[in-house]
């Protein structure tokens, strides 16, 4: 079950990755992908509630694996930096933060980077 809540946090990880970069292309390039920029405001509709399910099911897939250990891994920090992404959303939305968009960018970088490290480099902490 843990395996499987992995996998599935990744895809959905992955899906809102892929949103933003088909966003940035289609920004800097300037060119229509019809098929992609269906596909894309599809995704966008649900980035919030993507997000939300990749958090919940992500502290459900460490609370399986490790339980309530506090123990330094690199699920560790994908899931912080998960978690942290969603505090700047919610206290841009709900407290007037002004710069919380830009941090949330700058941590779509450190969730790439801690994705990364998580799936081919697991114990590389621990």
């Amino acid at each position: 079950m843990a395996d499987f809540l992995g996998f599935l946090t990744t895809f959905l990880l992955l899906v809102l990755i892929i949103n933003v970069i088909i966003r940035k292309m289609v920004r800097k390039y300037k060119f229509k992908l019809n098929p992609l920029l269906s596909i894309n405001s599809k995704i966008s509709k649900y980035h919030k509630l993507l997000a939300l399910a990749v958090l919940i099911l992500g502290t459900v897939h460490g609370y399986l694996i490790v339980g309530l250990r506090l123990v330094p891994h690199t699920g560790s920090i994908l899931l912080l930096s998960v978690l942290i992404m969603f505090l700047l959303f919610i206290s841009g939305k709900y407290g007037h933060y002004k710069s919380w968009f830009i941090k949330h960018k700058i941590f779509y970088y450190v969730v790439l980077v801690a994705l990364f490290l998580h799936i081919f480099f697991k114990n590389i902490i621990s």
